[in-house]
Order: structure tokens, then sequence, then C-alpha cells
């Protein structure tokens, strides 16, 4: 399946790029606008990606041994890349945040202050991610009992919609419960796409045509055109994008690459670990203009350097650690 393979990789580069892009959005206007609809949909495509390989790695699905498993390659890693960041806030080397009110978060002993940053992920801009993905291996054993059945797949998938449409991604990320319902879907179709391949696999050229259809409704929900009451509705206009998409990665791109391999096998590690060097991109960004550097070459200096290092980091924690690389940093 070198097609889930690349598009992971593919997913996990464009989460980097957007974030690392987000930090010129302000000076570049409605170009920047264009660019993100067509990659920030990488954690809609990373929870697609989770929702297939459960469906397909679960044939004899037990649900502690999974639970050890997630916690194993997920949350242990999750506790130990997230010590710097928390340390920098619990220090007060860092006090300001988008949305923390961080007087309030003080005010509380220093365990809880601790405790309040792993249970949100607010420490670090892309670790909300964990929070909200444990609540999915948390209630794995419901997506494990419908995972052979398409009407009862069908049958959530469009509830979720329903429900994710209604809710909306929470602003800034900061509510687990929430982003799960929103991405839910994105986990059932992923987990609709295995059952049914047919569904990617028999598009033919019309792939392309389903990735442009969905574009559109993308540009017009980054301008803020939501239709009143549904903060959600960029959800149908992700399913289409990402169903043409799929074909495409499966017609177009399914041979295999070392580079494009290993981007996809260590995507934990890149997710977690980007980040930190986003946020140094961020203190130097206002400089870098004032070298008359442009915000579209930053942008590409920093997503060069953001990759860069995070493979420079794996490298060396590797070498330190071999095996044992894996509870420390996911890969």
């Amino acid at each position: 399946m070198n097609y889930i393979n690349n598009f992971r990789a593919y997913a996990i580069l464009t989460i980097i790029l957007v974030h690392v892009s987000g930090i010129i959005r302000d000076d570049v206007g409605s170009i920047y606008i264009i660019l993100e609809s067509i990659v920030k949909n990488g954690t809609f495509q990373f929870v697609i990606i989770a929702g297939f390989l459960f469906s397909a790695s679960s044939s004899d699905f037990k649900y502690a041994p999974y639970l050890r498993n997630k916690f194993t390659s997920v949350v242990l890693p999750y506790i130990f890349i997230s010590i710097p960041a928390i340390l920098l806030d619990v220090l007060k080397i860092k006090t300001h945040h988008a949305w923390v009110d961080m007087d309030w978060l003080y005010s509380l002993p220093i365990w809880q202050e601790v405790l309040y940053f792993y249970v949100t992920g607010s420490h670090l801009g892309p670790l909300w991610f964990v929070p909200m993905i444990v609540i999915f291996y948390l209630a794995s054993p419901f997506f494990n009992a419908i995972k052979n059945r398409l009407d009862l797949l069908l049958l959530a998938f469009v509830i979720a919609g329903i429900l994710g449409a209604f809710l909306g991604r929470p602003t800034f990320d900061q509510n687990s419960l929430q982003a799960f319902v929103y991405f839910m879907p994105a986990f059932l179709l992923g987990q609709i796409f295995y059952l049914k391949k047919e569904l990617f696999t028999r598009q033919g050229r019309w792939c392309f045509l389903i990735t442009l259809a969905g574009w559109p409704g993308l540009i017009a929900t980054q301008y803020g055109q939501d239709i009143d009451g549904l903060p959600g509705v960029d959800l149908l206009f992700l399913v289409i994008f990402n169903t043409g998409a799929m074909g495409i990665f499966y017609r177009y791109l399914n041979g295999w690459n070392r580079w494009v391999d290993l981007f996809a096998r260590i995507s934990f590690y890149l997710f977690f670990a980007h980040g930190y060097l986003v946020g140094a991109l961020r203190e130097i960004y206002g400089r870098a203009l004032d070298h008359g550097m442009s915000p579209w070459v930053f942008v590409i200096f920093g997503f060069a350097v953001t990759v860069l290092g995070c493979l420079a980091g794996y490298v060396v924690v590797k070498m330190l650690l071999g095996r044992r690389s894996r509870i420390f940093i996911g890969a």
C-alpha cells in the first residue's frame, strides 16, 4: 500500500508547511488563503490515514494490547518531547499564549500547571493533536465493532458529519473533545475507504476533477464564508477533496521512494518535534524582514530548516538510543 504511505508523508509535510507559512499570514493576504486551502487539511488527511490503517491492522484487535502499544508509541514520546516546552512555560521563560490565560494558570500549583499542559497539548502548537487522538484510541472498540459493516460506517459517518458541521473545529484547537467530534468523519472515512477501496481505485482520471470540485469550497471557508449555524461546513469540501486525493495517490503516486518512505515512517516524530523549530522561526521572522528577506523566501527557508532540523534530530537520537528511541521520540 505505497499510496497510503506516500499520502501519509504528504500529509505530514503539508502540516509542517502550513505551520511555517502561518508565520507570514498577516503579510501576504489573499495568496496565503489560496495556499492554505490546499495544505491546511493535512491534519484531516492524517486522521483519514489513521482510520484506514486501524481497519487494516485490527483483524485480531484486543483492547488492552492496543492501548499498551499506543501508550508506548504515542503517549510516552508525547510526555518526553513535551518537557522542554512545558519548562519554558512553568519557569516563565515564555509568558504569552494565544488562548490560555497565563495569569490564571500561574495561580495554580505547579503540578496542576504541568497536568493542564499535558491534558490540553497547549504547551506547543501542534501537540493539541495528541490529547485528541488519544480519545480515538480510547474509543477504538466502537470503531472496531463497525469496521466491517458498511451500513453502520455510513450511518456513523453521516451522524458524525452533521455533529461536526454544527460544532465546527475548535478555535486554536483548544478543546480536545470538540476536535474529536470534528475529526471523527475523517477517521470513519478512512475506514470506509479501506472497506470499499473502489471508491478511490476506480476513479481513473476523474480523480483530478473530484479533487478540484472540493477546492473552491475550501477556499471559500478559508475566507470565512461559512453557512450561518454550520461552522464546520468545510467538512463537506474536505471529504470531496480528499476522496479525489486518495484516487490521485492510488493512480499516480503509488511507487516507493526511500525519502518519502522515511517521512511516512517517522511522521509522528515530525508531528511532535517540528513545533519547536517553527516557534524559533516565528521569533526570528521580524528580523528576517528587517534584513530584506521576502516572506515567501522565508517560508521556503523555514520549511527546509524545519524538515532538515527534524531529520538531524532524528538521526542523532537514533544513534544514541537505537531501538529505544521509539519510546522517547515516537520513531
